[in-house]
């Protein structure tokens, strides 16, 4: 993901939370519903790709189907005489 969220550093969150206190548990709370968010993202991503090389690999076998049936019609009526 391009917007990225590090954790400060355990002195840094140390002193947050003696000018803020529950302001650590915050920041780490934040962290993890953005890395749980990022995970659902990146599963919905793989999911949209592979519904994308499904549709792809239908729609070529579709095409190759219409060929076939056009090609043997046309060698039908070649051979029909």
């Amino acid at each position: 993901m391009s917007d990225s969220f590090a954790l400060p550093a355990p002195g840094d969150l140390e002193r947050y939370e003696r000018v803020l206190p529950g302001s650590a548990e915050r920041i780490v709370a934040l962290a993890e519903q953005k890395s749980e968010r990022d995970l659902w993202v990146q599963k919905l991503l793989a999911r949209e790709e592979r519904l994308t090389r499904l549709l792809s690999y239908g729609s070529l076998l579709i095409g190759v189907s219409g060929a076939c049936v056009g090609f043997a019609a046309f060698f039908a009526k070649v051979f029909e005489h």
